[in-house]
């Protein structure tokens, strides 16, 4: 008896060594869909020197549906993938397979880019975070003269706004703010680059600028640490098109559920993870950040904004809140100079760029914020809720007149027409996302 009881055993541990599953493992970064909350601090431990006697915070929107071309890969092609695999030469176990067979988006066209449950959360906990932090200045009896609010007119972000108020003031509130809105995918200060023909034409649209995430996509060692094992552990041939499907479905799967391991991302190693995702950073380096001077030569405006509203003494108001997208927060993030790599990241050198990856710079609801505090006569920036050093400022803490003069040089030639050649709304613009 005892034998067969050891006989059993056995068997049960070489069967289980065979699963991929492992619900204790968790996924830190998944490029531009990592969820916020995977890496934002607390705002709690942060300590004024002297009351705030101002706010300018930009955040990108919440957790989101993927596009409709994401959707359809998620509909479409998983589906397909699963029922390929030959159960006789996987080595997924049963316990995976069946996970595989019954995950399902649940997502429709109609919700293509839509801010998610899980963003309105994110958002609402933000603005739930900063009244908490700031309650003398962002105090209950609200007044919109105190306050400006503005948002791309997309869904996400206009939604993002609407919970983010709702965490601070509450829906009563929510639901009578007046902000301001573009009518076109325009925006002078938080959509810019939407009118940048230059941008346009030299980045956006040049094939050239995704030269690098093409060759790494084509490299050998891609193959062999992405494809190939993908198309071994499937039991079918995963190209470019399989591969985009289990990724979208891995990152918004996570995204959505960020306490529980999503069978996509589980069959992935941590190692293809970490490929997959500097990808995506070879995407957003060269089209939104580092890669080009245009991309953040224009996101002065940002700054030029909040000096703007800082030095403004003769009104009431005391907070700006922003809500726009990835393409927004990346470019303002290259103007300041944070996280700037030593060399650019290339299909070759991925293991040189642990500073500069968007898993960690451009989660769902990323967010910068600008606190000026009297009568100190001090400014701090804070990123994702955390104190973040000024690049250049002498202190965590930069005196206002010293921030200034860092940003002196760059508002004197801070005009987006002159740096865009020409501004206009492109007939042929896409959203931000491909997925």
């Amino acid at each position: 008896m005892k034998i067969l009881i050891l006989l059993l055993l056995n068997l049960q541990l070489s069967i289980s060594e065979k699963c991929i599953i492992d619900q204790e493992r968790r996924v830190k970064a998944l490029g531009t869909k990592t969820p916020y909350a995977y890496g934002h601090g607390n705002l709690q431990d942060i300590d004024l020197p002297c009351p705030a006697e101002k706010i300018w915070l930009l955040s990108r929107h919440g957790t989101r549906y993927p596009s409709k071309q994401g959707i359809k890969l998620m509909n479409e092609v998983i589906p397909k993938i699963v029922e390929n695999i030959d159960e006789a030469k996987t080595k997924l176990c049963p316990e995976d397979l069946k996970l595989l067979s019954k995950w399902n988006s649940n997502a429709v066209e109609n919700q293509a880019k839509n801010l998610h449950p899980e963003g309105e959360l994110e958002l609402l906990n933000l603005g739930e975070n900063y009244q908490n932090f700031l309650p003398d200045l962002l105090n209950e009896d609200y007044h919109d003269e105190d306050y400006s609010w503005r948002s791309t007119k997309t869904q996400r972000t206009k939604e993002s706004l609407f919970y983010f108020a709702t965490g601070m003031f509450g829906k009563q509130v929510a639901y009578n703010v007046k902000y301001f809105v573009s009518n076109t995918s325009f925006d002078p200060i938080i959509r810019f680059y939407k009118g940048c023909d230059k941008w346009q034409k030299e980045v956006k649209h040049n094939k050239t600028t995704m030269m690098e995430q093409e060759k790494f996509e084509n490299s050998q060692d891609f193959k062999a640490t992405i494809l190939d094992p993908l198309s071994d552990l499937l039991t079918q041939d995963i190209d470019l098109v399989k591969l985009e499907a289990i990724w979208v479905s891995c990152t918004f799967g996570q995204a959505w559920h960020p306490k529980k391991l999503t069978p996509w991302c589980n069959i992935l190693s941590e190692n293809q993870i970490k490929y997959l995702a500097y990808r995506e950073d070879l995407e957003y380096f060269y089209v939104d950040s580092y890669g080009h001077e245009i991309n953040y030569d224009q996101a002065c405006v940002l700054i030029k904004d909040v000096i703007k509203q800082f030095d403004k003494q003769e009104d009431k108001q005391k907070a700006n809140f922003y809500f726009s997208h990835s393409g927004t927060l990346l470019k303002f993030q290259a103007f300041l100079g944070l996280s700037e790599p030593k060399t650019s990241p290339t299909a070759d050198n991925m293991n040189q760029h642990i500073s500069w990856n968007t898993s960690e710079m451009d989660s769902f609801a990323n967010n910068i914020a600008f606190i000026k505090l009297s009568p100190c006569d001090k400014i701090g920036m804070i990123v994702n809720e955390k104190l973040t050093q000024i690049p250049n400022c002498t202190d965590l803490w930069c005196s206002y007149e010293e921030f200034k003069a860092i940003f002196d040089k760059s508002m004197t030639k801070c005009d987006l027409q002159s740096i865009c050649k020409e501004l206009k709304v492109s007939s042929n613009d896409s959203e931000d996302d491909k997925f």
